[in-house]
């Protein structure tokens, strides 16, 4: 399946939870593209979320910021042609060289991420159906125009020939997304295994989570059982929450708090609950999920310091 999730400028990075499920449910590698120097960056082949998450935070350090500032497009990687390796991880700048393809790292003037399947495109026992479609059809569109993605005719033919959904990125940090997204809290996803699963099945040896309860009630293979979110995700309805919560506070526009050595202010889209644990939730979709352990909310004071001022 896979899942592409972009993120605009001007928009706060999913939380880490969301990423992660988006990990587990699409787990066979990520990778994330974003701008610098006016150059598209491609950074991919993470095949674990431990991985993948550690360059998230060194891309924060990167750029001294939440990200926030910064347009960038995470995609997650099911395999269904071609090779399960690093290599095949999106996303892929636009060319017809196969070694350019397969580079886990290298800078472009425009980057792209595929979810679905391109039947047509099969064909190669290395390349995935998304490489062979960029080398074969999408680089002939940029070399009659390098900035083909702006041309909606030209976009219309990808999409008609893709029959899936596609995500693009320029060196100017606009993403052009083809195929129907959700947006959720302007995060754009290309479906919904951001989300995290209700049910799972199990033996001995394998754990696996589904998406759905049609996926959930066809499954004849695995003893079935009902279970909790928060058994599974950490995630809560509001009344399970406040059920197991005696003691919290929502977080209030302006306040500011730190998450992974990261100093964040809350801003007026956020819904933030910090319990008396130090564990810090976020509200969306009628649920509650733990973002993140051991947060400090501190003060101007602290702040300030912290920007380099020095108080008198």
């Amino acid at each position: 399946m896979c899942i592409i999730v972009a993120k605009e400028k001007g928009k706060q990075l999913p939380s880490k939870k969301i990423l992660e499920t988006c990990f587990d449910n699409n787990h066979d590698g990520a990778g994330l593209m974003y701008v610098k120097n006016n150059q598209v960056v491609i950074d991919k082949g993470y095949m674990t979320f431990k991985d993948f998450y550690k360059r998230v935070k060194e891309l924060k350090k990167e750029f001294n910021s939440d990200l926030t500032d910064k347009a960038i497009v995470f995609h997650f990687r099911i395999g269904t042609s071609g090779k399960n390796d690093k290599q095949t991880t999106h996303p892929f700048p636009i060319t017809n060289n196969v070694e350019e393809l397969r580079k886990t790292k290298t800078t472009c003037s425009v980057g792209m991420v595929h979810n679905g399947i391109i039947s047509e495109y099969t064909y190669d026992k290395t390349l995935s159906d998304t490489q062979t479609f960029i080398r074969d059809y999408v680089s002939v569109f940029k070399e009659l125009d390098k900035q083909f993605y702006k041309n909606k005719r030209v976009m219309e033919l990808l999409e008609k020939q893709a029959k899936s959904k596609l995500c693009f990125l320029d060196n100017k940090e606009n993403i052009y997304c083809l195929g129907d997204f959700t947006t959720d809290n302007g995060i754009k996803y290309s479906n919904s295994t951001y989300k995290a699963s209700r049910y799972y099945y199990n033996d001995t040896k394998t754990t696996n989570y589904f998406n759905s309860w049609e996926n959930y009630s066809k499954s004849k293979d695995f003893k079935l059982e009902e279970t909790t979110e928060t058994e599974l995700y950490d995630c809560l309805t509001i009344s399970e929450f406040i059920d197991t919560h005696e003691n919290y506070e929502v977080l209030q526009v302006g306040d500011r708090y730190i998450l992974d050595d990261i100093f964040y202010e809350v801003n007026d889209n956020d819904y933030l609950i910090l319990d008396d644990n130090d564990n810090l939730w976020e509200y969306y979709s009628d649920y509650v999920s733990l973002i993140g352990t051991n947060v400090d909310v501190v003060d101007n004071e602290t702040y300030l310091k912290h920007l380099g001022y020095e108080l008198i």
